[in-house]
């Protein structure tokens, strides 16, 4: 997989100038996971592109982030660079082991 230079500093500009929607998603799963939204967005400044999904102008973020409440987790974090101004956070989740290797930055096969 190729990850087109300048898309990670695209996403983090959008971040940083607060150009960007929250799906409902991200909020579900943080209420059942433990994370909030601050976590999502040290991710996102923090990570490192994993998967891009070019058809759908997608990418999937991961990073080790110290949480809110204290403790360092892995966090996925998709998003969604197909609009002109504005970054769209699509699902924020802690990657199941059973799916992803550890580090989760490659899927089980």
């Amino acid at each position: 997989m190729t990850v087109p230079p300048h898309l990670h500093a695209l996403i983090r500009e959008r971040l940083s100038a607060r150009r960007y929607i929250t799906e409902s998603h991200v909020f579900a799963y943080a209420l059942t996971e433990d994370f909030v939204l601050a976590d999502v967005r040290a991710a996102i400044r923090s990570g490192i592109i994993i998967e891009v999904y070019r058809d759908r102008r997608r990418c999937l973020i991961v990073s080790r982030v110290r949480m809110i409440a204290g403790r360092e987790r892995w966090l996925h974090v998709g998003c969604d660079y197909s609009h002109a101004t504005h970054l769209g956070i699509v699902t924020a989740y802690c990657p199941d082991p059973q799916v992803w290797e550890d580090p989760p930055i490659r899927r089980r096969r």
